[in-house]
């Protein structure tokens, strides 16, 4: 009798045990602010955190095509119980996300950057640093992002990435540097063993829209001095900073043409985090072409050689840039039409390739920006591909635009509202110590997550 009382007392015992472990367990991975953590901030940023690489076999989910309306569904409003947030933007200067969010509901433009969830500048230098708290908002400016940004600094940086790893697939224009006399001069030489027709483009680094660019084949630089005056570069070299000046860069002469002989680049959204690191890719890229017909006869126009939406418009103030915008689903139908790929070409190339390049881009300049609670930035990446579809990276733009012209109609407003509605989502995690992992995060929206340092400590959980 007595034994048998006592194999009760214990069998009791050991099932309240086991019940307060699964209500600590339970518990603890709800968002409720009073209770503990499931671990405690901040991440660390060391390299032994780094995630493998996304594999080109990944799969991406389907992604709404885009329509008359929304496409993002249920995303398109915030789902919070708190009903009020705050934006604040750069004064004097129109900014898209201040059109979109000011319809929302439960969203309020502020004066005061003190007071705002989310503010939004153009450069790093107009972010108002000393009234911002990053526990408790977000600004879209990180750290010396130029490193990414600026045309020469990231050809550098991607260089010095490729050679320490080896499985490296990124593939960018061959890049020369014009910083220096001894560049300028070195390059000269080059240019005595390349074809005379071979061509060449040159790009001020620092500026973007295709500002300061120019087609031009060997022979011309080598004969018009004022071209290529390596006496006269207009450099700006400053230690810890990104070189200005000017590169120049392979001529990709065989891009792919679309809608009848137009060349074509892609422009796609991607949204960087720093704490902790996160890099997502918005899926709905737009598809941007020239206004005239691509031809090597003509170099000296560059609105045949630039797709950019800023040297259409410069050239032709007439030009309807909704027509110079295509979806993706319209550019793989023109594909498989002419017969340079088969249906499912986006999911099955396109997307474990933009995927991977721009996780290699963060890869390579990572470690030259600093980690600063509360910074994100939405960045855009440039496209080139070429008529075989081999993919080449041009540039990754600090400022992309965000007008809503043609088919843009349809992806900026959504890319915007889901942007905001993830990073809140985040901050109210951070705030309470709850778990980052991507399994758990619920304002992901149609975002695809790249790489999420805050995975590596999630195994097994």
């Amino acid at each position: 009798m007595l034994r048998a009382t006592r194999s009760k007392v214990i069998l009791s015992t050991v099932l309240f045990a086991l019940a307060l472990l699964v209500i600590s367990t339970f518990s603890s991975s709800q968002l409720e602010p009073d209770e503990k953590p499931k671990y405690k901030k901040p991440i660390s940023t060391s390299g032994s955190l780094f995630l493998k690489a996304p594999p080109l076999s990944r799969r991406v989910p389907p992604v709404p095509s885009l329509a008359l309306k929304d496409p993002t569904g249920q995303f398109t409003r915030l789902p919070f119980e708190k009903k009020h947030y705050t934006l604040w933007t750069q004064p004097k200067i129109s900014f898209v996300i201040e059109e979109v969010l000011g319809k929302e509901e439960g969203w309020a433009i502020v004066k005061d950057p003190a007071k705002a969830d989310l503010l939004w500048a153009r450069h790093e230098d107009d972010v108002p640093w000393d009234l911002f708290n990053g526990r408790t908002q977000w600004v879209n400016r990180i750290l010396n992002e130029t490193v990414i940004t600026t045309k020469g600094s990231l050809a550098e940086r991607l260089a010095e990435y490729k050679e320490t790893h080896p499985e490296s697939i990124i593939r960018t224009p061959l890049t020369h540097f014009l910083y220096t006399q001894e560049q300028c001069q070195d390059f000269q030489k080059l240019l005595y063993s390349q074809p005379p027709s071979s061509l060449w483009i040159i790009k001020a680094t620092h500026l973007s829209r295709g500002r300061g660019a120019s087609v031009h084949t060997a022979e011309e630089l080598l004969k018009d001095q004022t071209v290529l005056d390596c006496d006269n570069l207009d450099s700006s070299i400053v230690s810890g900073q990104a070189a200005e000046g000017r590169i120049v860069q392979e001529y990709i002469s065989d891009p792919l043409l679309i809608d009848g002989g137009y060349k074509s680049e892609l422009r796609w959204y991607w949204l960087v985090v720093t704490d902790p690191w996160m890099v997502l890719l918005y899926p709905n890229a737009t598809v941007r072409k020239t206004s005239e017909k691509y031809s090597l006869e003509d170099l000296k126009n560059i609105q045949i050689h630039l797709a950019n939406t800023y040297i259409q418009k410069k050239q032709n103030s007439a030009v309807d840039l909704a027509t110079l915008k295509w979806s993706l689903d319209m550019l793989e139908e023109d594909l498989v039409v002419r017969g340079l790929t088969t249906p499912g070409w986006i999911y099955r190339e396109l997307y474990p390739r933009i995927i991977r390049y721009l996780y290699e881009a963060l890869m390579a300049t990572r470690e030259y920006i600093p980690v600063k609670e509360g910074t994100f930035v939405l960045f855009g990446a440039d496209i080139l591909l070429d008529s075989k579809l081999n993919m080449y990276l041009l540039e990754v733009q600090t400022n992309p635009g965000m007008s809503t012209e043609g088919v843009k109609q349809w992806i900026i407003p959504p890319l915007l509202r889901q942007t905001a509605a993830f990073l809140l989502e985040l901050r109210d995690r951070k705030q309470i110590g709850a778990r980052l992992c991507t399994s758990d995060l619920q304002q992901l929206g149609l975002f695809l997550m790249i790489y999420n340092e805050a995975d590596a400590l999630c195994s097994g959980v």
